[in-house]
């Protein structure tokens, strides 16, 4: 295959195009000779197989070669020989040299060096030693290709027509200005008079990142180079979203080639054209990786590689089940969504029988019915589109209770120490509303009206630490207007957070602006009638902090209104703050001053309005909520 010419080993022979027909070159080094060559002669070192002519070195009988008849020629009649647009490639360089001739001249080198683009070979770079047999200058280093001293002479030697002759190097002999070193047919070096006739060996300097191809010709064009650079998205990409992938350009390029490596597996080619970018799709993936090359004369550069780019696959992050359930109940089924998903499919597990797929589809919540012969009911949720899906989020096996007037799940116990929330699931057949109060360490925290099947995981950070209880108690009313009573009582240990010595708040500002609080509490939104930021709300609270209760609720609005017509709800306990909330409106009541329109007196909180009934927040058939913060009862 098409290769890069300064990747051609030492010693291999290419064809350049001298007047239209390819002729036989020898690689003879590679890169710079040493450090006495000017950065010119940095590239691929070619020397003709075969002697070109027999030509006198100099017709004037001097052995200086900037004024050499053989070194005008080079560079007038050799280089003209090559095809126009190879002599476009060829290096102008400047070579080391005998100024001045050999006797009474000095050795050149680097940037001092002889310019020109057709050369021949000094003796020193033919592998000769400067001692007492060889008398020409230093100009030069010995070329990787040449043997050193007289070791494999035939190395050197060349033939013209078919036959080993004497031909000419640059290198004058510095005891005489009429005498230059040239090689022998048997690859010796000997000295001679520079107007004998003998036989001719161009050498050029070439780019080394032109193309060789499959024949081993050396073509005028620039072997590709990748693109310096290959651009991806820095962040994480759902799967199904679109991944831009670009790249700089190439002078010179005809096309580029894009391929793919998905979770580390083998390239693939995504895309071949003349442009710098390409939009990809993410597939199932947990990462993709891409990389690039540029294409000339049907020869693929090397690849500019990207960085790796996570992909976030279908996931179902949460996937909410009931602990237990009740037969005959409904089972509130509900998850996250996932990126760029648009199909969800919903699986069973009855009894341990296996999996049965139960829905398909787009939404993110179902409602099963458990029959009678569960004991046991397991789901499953997996996310996906265009038939292509994530793993499944499985749910903890649930267990199936018998109908039951009431019943919380679990079991009385010592919980440990919490490092999770803790669920609870309440259920009851009767159809009725459940009412629900939770205490901690014996101070009534929480109370709200639920449906059956209600399940609700109580957040750790909301339990004090060290050893503490927690208790569940229910309350509902069955079909013969009894009410039934049930608890569940778990204690815990909770370990205290503990914090670094030093540190502490700080306000984070930029630019004179103040872009973080000074405490998180700051940050934290609330509604205005609450002080507008939590800091505020707790100042609020303070007074009962350690024994506040917050209770919630909802009632259903009669359409009535006016100061005779007033709304009223009762607490166990003596409320300080109660919000009503719906129908667009929003209600605070505080004052305890009873000749206002809204006020708390003892257990109880009442409000009106004369203008209309959504004024008064009690339009007909309108549910409308509330929360009430109050002093706790203790138990």
């Amino acid at each position: 295959m098409a290769s890069r010419l300064g990747n051609v080993a030492v010693g291999t022979i290419l064809h350049l195009k001298e007047n239209g027909a390819y002729q036989d070159y020898l690689v003879v080094n590679q890169g710079l000779p040493s450090s006495m060559y000017d950065a010119s002669c940095n590239g691929t070192w070619l020397v003709r197989l075969n002697l070109i002519a027999k030509r006198a070195w100099d017709s004037g009988d001097s052995n200086k070669l900037e004024t050499s008849d053989i070194q005008q020629w080079l560079n007038s009649d050799m280089l003209g020989k090559y095809d126009e647009d190879i002599q476009g490639v060829i290096k102008q360089v400047k070579i080391p040299y005998r100024k001045n001739g050999g006797m009474g001249g000095t050795d050149q080198s680097g940037a001092n060096g002889l310019s020109c683009k057709v050369f021949l070979l000094s003796g020193i770079e033919v592998g000769y030693k400067k001692d007492g047999t060889y008398g020409g200058p230093a100009d030069g280093a010995k070329l990787a290709y040449f043997p050193s001293g007289n070791e494999s002479n035939s190395k050197r030697a060349a033939k013209f027509n078919g036959s080993a002759i004497y031909w000419w190097t640059r290198s004058p002999d510095v005891i005489y200005k009429t005498d230059s070193v040239y090689v022998s047919s048997n690859g010796k070096n000997q000295s001679g008079e520079v107007t004998n006739t003998y036989g001719i060996r161009p050498a050029v300097v070439m780019p080394s990142d032109l193309i060789v191809d499959d024949d081993n010709n050396i073509l005028p064009a620039t072997y590709p180079t990748p693109p310096a650079s290959i651009t991806v998205p820095t962040s994480s990409i759902p799967t199904g979203s679109a991944i831009a992938v670009s790249w700089s350009a190439v002078s010179g390029a005809e096309s580029y080639q894009l391929q793919r490596s998905a979770n580390g597996g083998s390239w693939q080619t995504v895309y071949t054209g003349a442009g710098t970018s390409y939009s990809d799709v993410a597939g199932n993936w947990t990462q993709v990786q891409y990389r690039v090359a540029s294409v000339t004369m049907g020869i693929t550069s090397g690849y500019a590689t990207s960085t790796v780019v996570t992909v976030l696959p279908y996931v179902v992050d949460s996937f909410s089940v009931p602990s237990q359930v009740m037969q005959g109940q409904n089972i509130p089924l509900s998850w996250t969504a996932s990126a760029a998903a648009n199909t969800y499919i919903l699986e069973r597990n009855v009894n341990n029988g296996g999996w049965t797929q139960i829905y398909s589809g787009g939404n993110k919540t179902y409602t099963d019915t458990p029959q009678s012969n569960w004991t046991t009911v397991q789901y499953r949720v997996k996310a996906g589109a265009s038939g292509s899906y994530g793993a499944y989020a499985t749910s903890a096996s649930i267990p199936v209770i018998s109908a039951s007037a009431l019943v919380i799940s679990g079991t009385d116990g010592d919980l440990g120490t919490l490092t999770s929330d803790v669920p609870y699931t309440v259920s009851s057949d009767t159809g009725n509303p459940i009412t629900l109060e939770r205490y901690v360490n014996g101070q009534l925290v929480a109370t709200t009206t639920v449906e059956s099947g209600f399940a609700y995981s109580i957040p750790v950070m909301d339990l004090p630490s060290g050893a503490g209880s927690i208790k569940i108690s229910a309350t509902v009313q069955t079909s013969s207007g009894g009410p039934v009573s049930a608890s569940r009582t778990w204690t815990y240990t909770k370990t205290a957070i503990t914090f670094p010595t030093t540190g502490g708040v700080a306000q984070l500002s930029l630019n004179g602006q103040n872009v973080f609080p000074l405490a998180l509490a700051e940050g934290v939104r609330v509604p205005s009638v609450w002080g507008g930021s939590l800091d505020l709300a707790l100042q609020l609270l303070l007074p009962l902090v350690g024994a506040a209760v917050i209770s919630v609720g909802t009632y259903t609005g009669t359409g009535t209104f006016g100061q005779d017509n007033p709304n009223t709800l009762e607490f166990p306990t003596a409320p300080t703050v109660v919000t009503i909330y719906g129908g667009g409106q929003t209600l605070a009541i505080s004052s305890t001053e009873t000749s206002g329109t809204a006020y708390i007196s003892g257990n109880t909180a009442t409000w009106y309005s004369e203008t209309s009934a959504a004024d008064q927040l009690n339009s007909q058939g309108v549910t409308y909520s509330y929360v009430a913060i109050r002093k706790a009862a203790t138990t």
